[in-house]
């Protein structure tokens, strides 16, 4: 705008030139005092205009200079955010990397986790399958304390039936068999010990094999401190990475403060040259004042003049000339303004993206971190949940072991369907052929015998029913040949009497048991089940 009002003031000069022209005359009277100007002091103005102008067009060509050095650093700036950008770019592609570490890191865990539930349902099973064979050994073993002391009672009342009859011979061999039974039970309380002590051993042995698992643990956790330990180098390289960010932020921010400074100077550079226009202005009045005073003095120097004023518009063609020049150059600088505003904004969004991800990363750590604690969690309870599974699969195997070894003998049965057994004129064998039972084979339906396969223990049962009042019902256990227990009940009005009793035994290989109905004397079935003989191994010897 400057160049624009030092053009219309050369112009104005042009004009003030024509009008001396025109009263020339009236003009040189008026001012006979001024006729010593000479052609030379003109020439001198002149030269003098000339040489402002060149200088303003070094100042001009200057601060093109200047605007095509803030040009190149403001590309450097644009080459440096393109570096930023750059470094963004590797940023997120290793937070990507974090990422899909921490996925597959997800995805172990996923998968140990699964693992975990199938060992805990197999724990689980393995834990209710041994508790259902304990509830059936609690069992057996009341089972077989109610039959000794049903046993005990079956002894007293054949004890005391015994005297009654005044038979000592049987009571003598009561006596002899119970002497034998003490003995048989305290042989199985010394096996029972000797079993104790067999698992005391195995409790040692299973003692001694967590002690080094807990060593196992000890280096497993020594691992994990060491890839925790990685993990927080990770972390300061990426922090230190963080920093050297910031650095070159603030020199960028530097850099532009710089630049706006220099920016400043220039706009004090070309106030100063403002005030140097109008310097120029206040002695172009005065050269023209003296211009028009010399036309009026000389009309000689009218050629001169002319020859003046085309080297002035020739001036002014300059001056618009560079007039435009400036207006292009203040576009320019208005188009660095604004690359600048922009480039600022890039910063500051740059600025805000590191900062968020600088936040992420910092999260993605403590999920990291969360996530590696809980996998070194996982695996401990992963080691206890293995090492209770060995411990129960040892215990189960030696179930299974001891089970598969252990010989199967148990059997169930009925006697008939048809009503009333007896009476008869001699000692009848009681079949039982309704078999309910079987298992191992060991009783024969058509004989009513139950053979030993092996030698053992074994416990046998039976329960009669009789109603007839008129006749008593009874029942006579033989082993082998030898008598070893009788029964005796009498039915009041016809009702079901019932007789149970049992007996444990220690039987060898092909020892028979079987059951006699004595003579004169009832039974009575049916459907129902109401006589039943039962038995099964309680243990091989």
């Amino acid at each position: 705008m400057r160049v624009v009002f030092l053009s219309l003031l050369l112009l104005g000069l042009c004009g003030s030139g024509a009008r001396g022209m025109d009263g020339g005359l009236t003009e040189e009277l008026e001012t006979e005092q001024t006729t010593e100007q000479t052609t030379t002091d003109i020439w001198v103005s002149v030269k003098a205009l000339r040489n402002m102008v060149v200088r303003l067009t070094v100042k001009l060509s200057a601060m093109e200079d200047k605007v095509h050095a803030m040009e190149d650093k403001v590309q450097e700036s644009e080459s440096q955010v393109g570096d930023l950008w750059a470094e963004q770019i590797v940023t997120k592609i290793q937070m990507k990397m974090l990422q899909t570490e921490n996925s597959d890191l997800q995805t172990r865990l996923r998968s140990t986790e699964r693992e975990l539930l199938v060992s805990k349902s197999r724990i689980d099973q393995l834990e209710e399958e041994t508790a259902a064979k304990d509830a059936e050994l609690k069992s057996l073993k009341t089972r077989l304390n109610a039959t000794e002391s049903r046993t005990s009672q079956l002894e007293e009342e054949n004890t005391a039936q015994d005297t009654k009859l005044e038979s000592l011979e049987t009571r003598l061999t009561l006596t002899q068999n119970t002497t034998s039974e003490l003995e048989e039970e305290a042989a199985a309380q010394d096996t029972k010990l000797e079993s104790l002590e067999t698992r005391l051993t195995l409790t040692q042995n299973t003692t001694s094999t967590l002690e080094e698992e807990t060593a196992a643990q000890a280096m497993n956790l020594e691992s994990l401190e060491t890839r925790l330990s990685a993990t927080e180098s990770t972390t300061s390289e990426l922090e230190e990475e963080t920093a050297a960010h910031a650095t070159e932020l603030i020199t960028l921010q530097t850099r532009l403060t710089s630049t706006e400074n220099r920016t400043s100077t220039l706009e004090e550079e070309t106030e100063a040259q403002a005030m140097n226009l109008e310097s120029l202005e206040t002695r172009l009045s005065a050269t023209e004042s003296t211009t028009s005073e010399l036309e009026e003095e000389t009309a000689a120097h009218a050629t001169e003049l002319i020859t003046l004023q085309t080297r002035l518009n020739c001036t002014e063609n300059r001056t618009s000339t560079l007039e435009e020049e400036a207006e292009a150059h203040a576009t320019d600088l208005i188009t660095l303004q604004t690359r600048l505003t922009s480039t600022e904004n890039r910063t500051s969004t740059l600025e805000e993206e590191t900062e968020a991800q600088t936040t992420e990363l910092k999260s993605l750590e403590t999920r990291l971190t969360s996530s590696e604690r809980r996998t070194s969690e996982l695996e401990e309870e992963t080691a206890d949940l293995q090492s209770e599974l060995l411990l129960s699969t040892s215990r189960i195997d030696q179930l299974e072991t001891e089970n598969a070894e252990k010989p199967q003998v148990a059997f169930h049965t009925g006697l008939i369907d048809t009503g009333v057994v007896g009476p008869y004129s001699t000692d009848t064998n009681l079949k039982f052929i309704k078999v309910i039972t079987n298992i191992g084979n060991a009783y024969n339906p058509s004989t009513g015998f139950f053979t030993a396969p092996v030698k053992g223990v074994y416990h046998l049962q039976y329960t009669v029913a009789g109603n007839r009042a008129d006749a008593y019902s009874a029942v006579y256990m033989y082993m082998n040949d030898k008598k070893i227990m009788s029964s005796y009940e009498n039915a009041a009005d016809s009702a079901l009497a019932y007789i149970t009793n049992s007996a444990v035994l220690e039987l060898n290989a092909g020892d028979e048991i079987h059951l006699v109905l004595p003579v004169g004397y009832t039974l009575y079935d049916n459907l129902n089940n109401h006589c039943t003989f039962s038995g099964f191994l309680l243990f091989p010897q």
